[in-house]
């Protein structure tokens, strides 16, 4: 008997465990979205009014998308014995990457050159790398076998009496 997909408590409850398959198609996707997004925005060398619009398209989209991320990445650290907490980490870049978009999309519109600004951008781009390689790391990192403090392994089917007698 195999356990059965349920939508909700995948991508908004907090309880249970993520093996790395279901974590890495839910995560890498959207990291890889939101890494080539600027790159592709710089290569066409688009005019301000359509950066701004961008950066409001993505920031729309990445609230959308923080906490059904927030909650799988939880359950995946639920999975390798860690405690859930660990992924409020993983939020920083994604809050400092949404201010400096603020800044950015500011000065555009304000035709100024903000100091800050490189300094802010680098220090985000550091720290969006710096957590997609520990999403890569925890997305190749095997669960715990069997039971754990969080939950029961979610490889293991759940098996009741009729299931067994």
């Amino acid at each position: 008997m195999q356990r059965q997909f349920h939508f909700w408590a995948f991508f908004f409850s907090l309880k249970g465990r993520v093996t790395r398959l279901p974590f890495a198609l839910t995560v890498l996707p959207f990291k890889l979205f939101f890494a080539c997004v600027p790159h592709v925005m710089r290569a066409y060398s688009l005019p301000v009014s359509s950066v701004t619009m961008v950066l409001g398209i993505i920031t729309i989209c990445h609230l959308i998308v923080l906490w059904p991320l927030f909650a799988v990445t939880f359950k995946r650290l639920h999975d390798v014995g860690l405690s859930g907490f660990l992924a409020l980490l993983a939020s920083v870049p994604g809050i400092l990457n949404f201010i400096a978009s603020f800044i950015q999309s500011r000065a555009l519109l304000d035709h100024a050159y903000n100091p800050t600004l490189h300094w802010t951008l680098m220090a985000t781009t550091i720290a969006f790398y710096t957590i997609s390689a520990c999403t890569l790391a925890l997305a190749l990192w095997p669960g715990n076998k069997g039971p754990n403090q969080y939950g029961p392994s979610p490889r293991q089917p759940d098996m009741d009496k009729s299931d067994v007698f």
